[in-house]
């Protein structure tokens, strides 16, 4: 909604809005925010597995 407001502007390089977007879209991608994975590395921790079934962990 914020973008929406701001207008086009809001996605120049400079923009500080553009930064925090581009820090949440970037977050959002790591491997751990991954329910699948992270739901593995806890079970696998649960039950004291050390062998990696995901690659990405």
């Amino acid at each position: 909604m914020l973008l929406s407001v701001q207008g086009a502007g809001s996605f120049a390089e400079g923009s500080p809005l553009q930064l925090k977007l581009r820090d949440l879209e970037t977050g959002s991608r790591h491997a751990v925010v991954n329910p699948s994975i992270s739901a593995e590395a806890y079970g696998r921790a649960l039950l004291d597995i050390d062998e990696q079934v995901t690659p990405l962990i």
